[in-house]
């Protein structure tokens, strides 16, 4: 629900509400009474996400996974995922790569 079926960017608190048909207050009550942030689960999509176009689609480059995913700096995309995983996209796509061949 988090990803845009059009073309699998993420979508703001805002347009999950408008899909649910509440309003983005309402839904951050009903997350927050589930002990949940929408910002967390967003971010834990983001972290999937990347990981899935790093292992998968392997031409992208990760400025590209980085806009994708909705950074709209690549360096903020790579200062989340060094946090994610300890080390940076392109390190961790070089590490797996190397595994799946």
């Amino acid at each position: 629900m988090l990803e845009s079926v059009r073309d699998g960017r993420l979508l703001s608190l805002e347009d999950v509400a408008g899909q649910l048909h509440v309003s983005a207050r309402t839904l951050r009550r009903q997350l927050a009474a589930e002990g949940a942030r929408f910002q967390l689960l967003q971010e834990t999509v983001r972290h999937q996400r990347a990981l899935d176009l790093l292992r998968r689609y392997s031409p992208l480059s990760i400025d590209d996974i980085a806009d994708h995913l909705g950074y709209s700096d690549p360096s903020n995309f790579g200062r989340a995922f060094r946090k994610w995983e300890g080390i940076s996209p392109s390190a961790w796509r070089r590490l797996h790569q190397t595994e799946g061949d």
